[in-house]
């Protein structure tokens, strides 16, 4: 004899609105009390064991503790009696030609240049904290910007040596890094010395290193070794530091085969 079993149905009862909006209601009383908790959390005044200023946050006391000790380490430095104003300051007003961009650069490259406002970047390394910010201030356009050839501008070097349009400093410095690793910190610590020129991912050293693929070696080093030549052509700075793009990374070859 043959059975069939034929299973029961089991109905599924979908919650109903009122229960939705209850739960809905409760999830979000649970991220208000969440909120008050953790903000009260955040505004309860701490004293410094420094003596300096309370911090109205727990977590960053340990952070701020540390930035205390850190002060009082720079202070040691800083002589007796001195302030800001009375370190040396350099000859702003000795304005010079810097590139500011490299073109067709497979053959004679051309070079856009400018006088940039190296002061402001020194007073507030952070406001400019890229080279494409530092042009913006300068306001790079109309008289204030000039286009010559690569081999003429090292020409003017060779020509005037006594010139103090041509004195050049050496790279104190080359800066690679990948993305997202504290690089533009050092570049703005390096140029908060006014006598220190910072290049922060600067457009002509990055296209002789970039887009110069099919050119020959040697003259992509050539390439490399003049435009760095007139970005450290300065009157009166003392350091040059470079700090690359991310991508460069992937030709620094050059740069340590030149250095």
């Amino acid at each position: 004899m043959n059975a069939t079993f034929t299973p029961n149905k089991v109905k599924i009862r979908k919650p109903s609105t009122s229960t939705v909006v209850v739960l809905l209601l409760l999830a979000i009383a649970c991220i208000v009390i969440a909120g008050i908790v953790l903000t009260i959390t955040l505004l309860t005044p701490i004293e410094s064991s420094s003596g300096g200023p309370s911090t109205n946050s727990l977590i960053f006391a340990s952070v701020i503790k540390d930035s205390y000790t850190l002060t009082d380490r720079i202070r040691q430095f800083i002589p007796i009696g001195s302030t800001v104003s009375e370190v040396d300051s350099p000859p702003w007003e000795q304005q010079f030609w810097t590139p500011i961009d490299l073109l067709d650069v497979q053959s004679d490259a051309m070079v856009v240049l400018c006088r940039i406002d190296f002061r402001q970047h020194a007073k507030e390394p952070h406001s400019t904290p890229m080279f494409k910010d530092l042009v913006g201030v300068s306001k790079c356009v109309g008289s204030n910007r000039r286009r010559e050839r690569l081999s003429v501008l090292i020409q003017e070097i060779k020509d005037r040596p006594d010139d103090l349009s041509s004195r050049v400093v050496r790279p104190s410095g080359f800066v690679f890094h990948e993305s997202r690793v504290g690089s533009t910190l050092v570049a703005n610590f390096l140029a908060s010395d006014p006598y220190a020129m910072v290049f922060s991912e600067s457009n002509p050293i990055a296209n002789a290193l970039l887009h110069c693929e099919s050119c020959d070696r040697q003259y992509q080093l050539q390439l490399f070794r003049d435009i760095t030549t007139l970005m450290g052509r300065s009157p009166f700075h003392k350091y040059l530091f470079f700090k690359f793009q991310s991508i460069t990374v992937t030709n620094m070859q050059i740069a340590l085969e030149v250095s």
